[in-house]
């Protein structure tokens, strides 16, 4: 009879989890740089057409703060 190998079973639930941590993660950075753009809009009386702007300058914010 023959026999089923199991290792890569392991090794495809370790890198499923490895990808299901990032695309976590990176929800969470979207999810931070939203409302870090929408706090920026909100300072600047919520004046449309500067969207792009805004979000650009919250990547940059919270990128240097994790840099700190």
């Amino acid at each position: 009879m023959a026999r089923k190998s199991t290792t890569g079973t392991t090794k495809e639930k370790s890198s499923s989890s490895k990808a299901s941590q990032r695309s976590s993660s990176q929800k969470d950075l979207s999810e931070e740089v939203r409302k870090v753009a929408y706090g920026l809009y909100e300072k600047r009386g919520c004046t449309p057409g500067r969207d792009l702007d805004d979000w650009l300058e919250a990547e940059k914010q919270i990128k240097k703060r994790i840099k700190a």
